[in-house]
């Protein structure tokens, strides 16, 4: 991925997602889809409609309620908030009446931290990416999502040299000494001012690849501790 020296934005969706993604549509049968999944190696597998939009998606969990015996599912089963449907899933033979249709999607341009929040608060493991008309155009897991952390300590060393100080903070480079093993971020030196100090480790931080932050960096003025003027009476 080429960058463009001083605009470090972060990844997004859109930089990680997988692409070329194996759907399904609502005729499906149960046999289709254990085939499917097992030949790509997949745990889910998007619905759409003939128009490519998203309808819903069958999952590994959905298909395997119909492993749960027969009297077993006629009782009061453990679904999930997500799953709905109850033992009517079980007795589904095709991908439109097994599918979870409330699903938790994603746009392409979202961070991949809003992604990661997304995960977490649904407890999903993957997403579906769609543009502005609902299409699927692709899914990112959270295999994809620690992406982000396979760049080198060369990566992002330079973008925190070359982009960070000099383009985001007006920072020279000779004022600070960064090094970059594993991903931990050490930092030296002396700023100018305590904002600074503060802004850089903010920064840096959350830079695409960085796991730690390790700064001892010291300031030449504290700004944040600048007194108002004092109100003068006349007369």
């Amino acid at each position: 991925m080429t960058r463009t020296l001083g605009r470090l934005s972060p990844l997004t969706v859109a930089d990680v997602m997988t692409v070329k993604v194996v759907t399904v549509g609502e005729s499906a049968t149960f046999h289709e889809m254990t085939l499917l999944l097992k030949k790509h190696g997949i745990s889910a597998l998007p619905v759409t409609g003939s128009d490519g939009a998203l309808l819903g998606i069958v999952s590994e969990a959905d298909l395997l309620l119909k492993e749960a015996p027969p009297l077993e599912r006629s009782r009061s089963w453990p679904w999930s908030r997500h799953q709905g449907g109850g033992p009517a899933k079980a007795e589904a033979a095709r991908a439109g009446d097994v599918m979870t249709r409330m699903v938790v999607t994603i746009t392409p341009r979202s961070t991949l931290a809003t992604a990661a929040r997304l995960m977490r608060e649904y407890g999903v493991k993957r997403l579906p990416v769609v543009d502005g008309n609902g299409a699927l155009i692709g899914i990112a897991s959270r295999r994809d999502l620690l992406t982000a952390f396979t760049r080198s300590d060369e990566e992002i060393r330079h973008d925190i040299v070359e982009g960070v100080m000099p383009g985001w903070l007006g920072i020279a480079p000779e004022a600070m000494t960064v090094a970059v093993e594993g991903g931990v971020v050490s930092l030296r030196g002396t700023l100018a001012r305590r904002s600074d100090v503060d802004a850089v480790e903010h920064v840096v931080a959350y830079l695409d690849g960085v796991v730690q932050v390790d700064a001892k960096l010291a300031y030449e003025f504290d700004d944040q501790r600048v007194s108002s003027p004092r109100e003068v009476s006349i007369g």
